[in-house]
């Protein structure tokens, strides 16, 4: 959504931020209509959940092809009807008699159209047959599931998020117990858009316990100030026709989670990395028989969770960014070996865009992250790296402003739209700097939340470009003290700045090791080490320039034996050896055929979302074309099981 001001155009972080998470739905809304803030009287509407594609990640060219099928073997290929895609899958053995079942998630682009769970019978993988739905009723999207034995009882948990009108928000349980005859049990109400990814746990205590991520509860709660709660949730199942939800946790109002930017704790949702600068839950996965719970925590890099008292969730640990990352931690798996525990991250980052650096010789070796400001004629991804002296342009409104900028790199104060009305627009200063023969600019974004993205309007930009060739623009924080310290260590010769570009890169796989972990910043919580990664594919690091159609982000991650199965969008599925976890290499490709497809989508590509491994099998939904089942073989296969 643009906000259009006498200021210009502000790209809104609410859809930015829908575009970017389109690829998971994760979708900021409410359960209500507009509220008034505490801040100045201003009314903040807590938006019903929305869908905008961006245009950067999804289009319609491309040819259609066939499967792909590298060390995989396909079984068969269930297609759904209607034009809801096909959003995630898990797989669960209901005993002898009943037979072995995949429930596939669906979403919704255009609110109506999603069907709810499909039910699909896999007991012979060869001949699956679809035996019927669990809904969610019309508008609810249900992309994530899980099933668990409660007592006597299979229970479906589905997350219910909304989409548009006389929509559901919140958590719904099923008795499949007679998967084939599917009973609503209940549903317990969560607020904001809704439960997003989840897991259901039996514990050795005998306690089932579902753990919802509730994307941008507390974002939602500090924008209206209606009290939402936290994203992280923890609701007691064991009566599956009562649930109790017995806590809730925000990062800001439960922790002193530093940021990575800065070493000061987190005080505001929308402090983050990166073009899509926030911190909410997406994802939570149980471990340690329940006692563990891992969450997703976007910006904030994976959190470790000891929930041996559910009622009371206390932090351990987090992994953690390096500051030329863009963040977007998605999802996880972890992996034990030899008495060491591995996390394997996968960031959902769906466009190429890389942070920027800049470095001063006033601040010493510290790398202060910057936003590259992709609007412009020339930025610096193309240019590379800029160093020279600095000229100090204070809020730029004035020509007089710019009168030593010429041949260096300006320095200028941008301040937040929403904090007060900011003395000149950022169209304006960016031109004048052009004119005046800038070098470079540095805008010094002085706000609550740090920069995410901002652009004049389209013929402020047309102007700009006209005379800005070779003037890139980046944008700090000014909580971060970059420009603050240039100014203070101004003398007799201007400091001097170096921007450097770094590596474009879709998102990828991370390999974090919690052995020997310390506390390296001092906020309290262990900081898990980078060890790994993964991003050898086509496309995922070093290009800037891509074909339309595709998306070629990470999604979900499991583990089977030594092998990891990675859902990667247009990749399809990423068969990795894990045998030396610190060194993934891939063994195993299987892309789903793109002739088959949904309406929303076009042509284009395979858009593999689900990943689920039962029976030496792997289960793939793709929001094109439907669940596949397809068997590793060869070097793709586990050399040791963990099934």
């Amino acid at each position: 959504m643009l906000e259009l001001t006498d200021k210009g155009v502000r790209v809104s972080r609410f859809r930015f931020a829908v575009s970017l998470l389109v690829a998971s739905c994760t979708l900021i809304g409410s359960s209500g209509a507009a509220a008034t803030s505490s801040s100045g009287g201003r009314t903040a509407e807590v938006r019903r959940a929305t869908t905008t594609i961006s245009r950067r990640m999804f289009s319609s060219a491309g040819p259609s092809a066939a499967p792909v099928a590298e060390n995989f073997e396909v079984l068969s290929h269930v297609r759904f009807e209607g034009s809801a895609p096909d959003a995630d899958v898990t797989v669960f053995d209901h005993g002898a008699g009943v037979g072995t079942f995949a429930y596939v998630g669906s979403t919704s682009f255009q609110c109506g159209d999603a069907r709810g769970v499909s039910i699909v019978d896999v007991t012979d993988p060869t001949r699956p047959i679809l035996v019927g739905h669990a809904t969610g009723g019309r508008n609810t999207t249900t992309e994530d599931i899980d099933v668990v034995q409660v007592g006597d009882l299979t229970v479906l948990g589905v997350g219910y998020q909304l989409c548009g009108e006389s929509s559901k928000s919140g958590l719904g349980l099923f008795d499949v117990t007679d998967p084939r005859h599917p009973r609503k049990l209940s549903t317990i109400d969560q607020p904001s858009s809704g439960v997003h990814e989840l897991d259901l746990v039996t514990r050795g205590d005998g306690r089932t316990l579902a753990l919802l991520a509730v994307p941008f509860a507390e974002a939602n709660t500090i924008l209206s100030g209606i009290d939402f709660g936290g994203d992280f949730r923890i609701v007691d199942i064991s009566d599956p026709t009562d649930p109790v939800e017995l806590t809730n946790w925000g990062v800001v109002d439960d922790s002193d989670l530093y940021l990575v930017r800065r070493p000061q704790p987190i005080t505001y949702p929308f402090q983050g990395l990166g073009a899509l600068t926030l911190h909410f839950a997406h994802s939570v996965r149980a471990a340690d028989d329940g006692m563990t719970a891992y969450v997703s925590y976007w910006d904030g890099g994976v959190l470790r969770f000891d929930i041996s008292d559910p009622s009371s969730p206390l932090l351990i640990g987090r992994t953690r960014y390096p500051i030329d990352a863009d963040g977007e931690a998605h999802s996880m798996t972890p992996y034990d070996v030899d008495g060491t525990r591995y996390l394997f991250q996968a960031d959902e980052d769906p466009i190429a865009d890389a942070p920027a650096l800049v470095t001063s010789n006033v601040t010493g070796d510290t790398s202060y992250q910057a936003l590259d400001e992709s609007w412009m004629v020339t930025t610096l991804q193309e240019m590379g790296t800029i160093s020279g002296q600095t000229a100090d342009a204070g809020d730029g409104c004035e020509s007089e402003d710019f009168g030593a900028v010429s041949g260096r790199v300006a320095l200028v104060d941008l301040h937040s739209f929403e904090a007060e009305p900011p003395p000149c627009n950022i169209g304006g200063m960016i031109l004048k700097a052009a004119n005046a023969g800038a070098a470079a600019v540095i805008l010094n974004y002085i706000g609550q939340d740090d920069p995410f993205v901002f652009a004049p309007s389209p013929r402020k930009v047309k102007r700009i470009n006209s005379v800005a060739e070779g003037m890139p623009v980046v944008v700090v924080a000014a909580a971060d003290g970059l420009v603050n310290k240039i100014r203070l260590g101004a003398g007799p010769v201007a400091p001097v700045v170096t921007l450097s570009a770094t590596e474009p890169s879709f998102g990828y796989l991370r390999v974090f090791k919690e052995t020997g972990a310390q506390d390296g910043d001092g906020d309290g919580y262990l900081d898990y080490p980078q060890v790994g990664s993964f991003s050898d594919l086509p496309h995922v690091t070093g290009d800037a320039s891509l074909p339309s159609g595709f998306a070629w982000t990470i999604h979900n991650p499991e583990v089977s034996g030594d092998r990891i199965y990675a859902s990667w969008y247009s990749h399809g599925i990423v068969a990795l050896d894990i045998s030396d976890p610190s060194n993934p290499t891939k063994v195993g490709q299987f892309v789903p055929s793109t002739r088959l497809r949904r309406r929303y989508f076009g042509p284009a590509s395979a858009f593999t979302w689900g990943v689920a491994v039962h029976g030496g099998l792997i289960y793939a939904s793709d929001l094109r074309s439907g669940l596949w089942i397809v068997r590793p073989s060869g070097d793709a296969a586990p050399s040791a099981s963990s099934e």
